[in-house]
């Protein structure tokens, strides 16, 4: 409730209370007026009225009552002032004032002036010298030999080196073949046989040229290649030895993985040479176990075969993936 309904209320009740007051006064001087002399008592009952009867009146109480009472509307005189808070405080949204945000600021592209479109800003990618792509070093294919196995087939064996001083991978070999007139009868793509091939170590190729067509004089290897920041994951040889079985080679061994990390997918590469140290046959197996646990080893096999007569050596690198 607030304060004017609270004056309100007290001045009803000022009001209620004095009209009330007023009524409950006439009503005892009526009361009063109505009330017999004690002489008449008397004189109805038959006896003599006696003198102090005679000194009640009935009229004294009427005029002390009527004179003391106050019109009810003099306690309303002090209520016709409003109080302060009747006057209403001014918010700041009713304000007239515009607020600073209601003020557009002006963007760079209200502004009248445009620049030339012949002359834009030099950017700092426009006049810079560009750095030359730098060339693909040429890889080198080394003790490369051919020979035309029992079925017909032309192999070209090889090593490819990796002199890049890094580790490069996807390393394949293309063959391009040509008769006496030096024209293309045939091509044969192949992968090397080493996934990784890091800095300084050689991965051998063997491409297959089957059902030759007749007229094939020359060839020429070229070798595509990608660098890669992987670091090639090796497995050591623990032991192996070769002899000649049924008309092929075969070298018998085992790994070891020296990890100190399980490595699956582990694959043994056989590089086969002739007394001259050129390359005379490749060939890539997996060992019997799939995956190798840290200092655990696992047997293998490799066959060549329609080996050459003058085989001299081999040499076995053993690949790996982490697992």
């Amino acid at each position: 409730m607030d304060r004017r309904s609270l004056r309100r209320l007290l001045v009803f009740s000022a009001v209620g209370g004095g009209f009330v007051l007023v009524v409950l006064l006439c009503l005892g001087v009526a009361l009063v007026r109505s009330i017999k002399p004690l002489s008449q008592f008397t004189a109805e009952a038959g006896g003599a009225p006696t003198q102090p009867a005679t000194a009640l009146t009935a009229e004294t109480p009427t005029t002390a009552v009527t004179v003391t009472l106050l019109p009810p509307t003099d306690v309303l005189t002090a209520t016709d002032t409003p109080l302060p808070t009747d006057t209403p405080i001014p918010s700041p949204t009713v304000t007239d004032t515009p607020l600073p945000t209601d003020t557009p600021v002006p963007s760079a592209t209200d502004t009248g002036t445009i620049l030339p479109t012949d002359a834009p800003s030099p950017s700092p990618t426009s006049t810079s010298t560009p750095t030359p792509s730098p060339t693909p070093m040429t890889l080198v294919v080394r003790g490369a030999t051919d020979r035309v196995v029992t079925n017909g087939d032309l192999h070209v064996v090889g090593e490819v080196e990796n002199s890049t001083g890094g580790s490069i991978c996807d390393v394949k070999v293309v063959g391009t073949f040509y008769n006496s007139s030096s024209q293309v009868v045939a091509i044969s793509v192949v992968p090397a046989m080493l996934d990784v091939v890091g800095s300084g170590e050689v991965a051998p190729f063997d491409l297959a040229l089957l059902n030759p067509p007749s007229g094939v004089d020359h060839y020429d290897l070229q070798v595509e290649y990608a660098i890669t920041n992987s670091i090639p994951l090796r497995v050591e040889v623990a032991s192996d030895q070769g002899s000649v079985v049924n008309g092929g080679y075969h070298v018998l061994g085992q790994v070891r993985n020296q990890n100190g990390f399980s490595v699956d997918s582990v694959r043994v590469v056989a590089t086969f040479y002739n007394a001259q140290n050129e390359v005379i046959g490749a060939v890539v197996t997996y060992t019997a176990l799939d995956t190798l646990n840290p200092d655990q080893t696992a047997p293998f096999e490799v066959a060549l075969a329609d080996p050459p007569e003058d085989v001299g050596d081999y040499a076995l690198r053993v690949e790996a993936e982490r697992r």
